[in-house]
């Protein structure tokens, strides 16, 4: 799983689950600012603007059956975000798009993106079950579904944005080696109204191992 508040940073990556190995349940509560972090232009004079967010979260890790071999594992975060009036900011993971027919363009821009980030409101949500382990006889095989959302209000556009993702981790040696299958679903905004006009999918496929 992705995203998910992790202590361990053994790996490079957030692992987002002990896998059955701990109990855990974690609430915080938070907020950060920064005065001049943010910039635009305003009658070609720089103006600054502060940064401030704050946030609330849940994350819980538990194993479900004696054997301590299987767990279920759950995020939940409320965070409104202030970098000034109208930031917005597309992001596209990996983007296979450098450019962009004008003609035909979206507010997304090329390729993946999407609005992932902005001034206003966002909740995020997402909850994976591992199979017991010894469903498949051994300790470090092991499966687990997962599924996410995230719902984002942002001020600069005229609809919600929101984004799901489903899939499924192969859990090869615990979270040192995992293939994942993902499925994700984004919504697309027209460039003047800046409403949502579609909806677009991707399907993704990643391998993570430490050596």
């Amino acid at each position: 799983m992705k995203i998910i508040y992790e202590k361990s940073n053994l790996l490079p990556y957030t692992q987002g689950t002990y896998l059955g190995a701990k109990k855990v349940l974690n609430v915080g509560v938070g907020f950060l600012t920064q005065p001049k972090a943010v910039w635009h232009l305003q009658n070609s004079d720089t103006v600054f603007n502060p940064m401030w967010e704050v946030s609330a979260d849940i994350y819980t890790d538990m194993p479900l059956n004696k054997r301590k071999d299987d767990c279920f594992s759950a995020y939940a975060v409320y965070s409104y975000y202030n970098f000034g009036q109208g930031f917005i900011r597309n992001l596209g993971v990996m983007n296979p798009a450098t450019k962009l027919d004008a003609t035909k363009a979206s507010f997304n821009g090329a390729g993946n993106a999407f609005p992932i980030v902005g001034t206003g409101h966002s909740v995020f949500v997402q909850a994976g079950y591992k199979l017991p382990a010894h469903f498949f006889g051994t300790k470090g095989f092991s499966i687990m579904p997962y599924s996410g959302f995230q719902m984002s209000k942002w001020d600069r556009l005229n609809s919600w944005m929101g984004i799901v993702d489903a899939g499924v981790n192969f859990l090869l040696v615990g979270n040192k080696a995992k293939i994942t299958l993902n499925y994700q679903n984004r919504p697309v905004f027209d460039n003047s109204t800046l409403k949502q006009t579609s909806r677009a999918s991707a399907v993704i496929v990643q391998w993570q191992i430490a050596l």
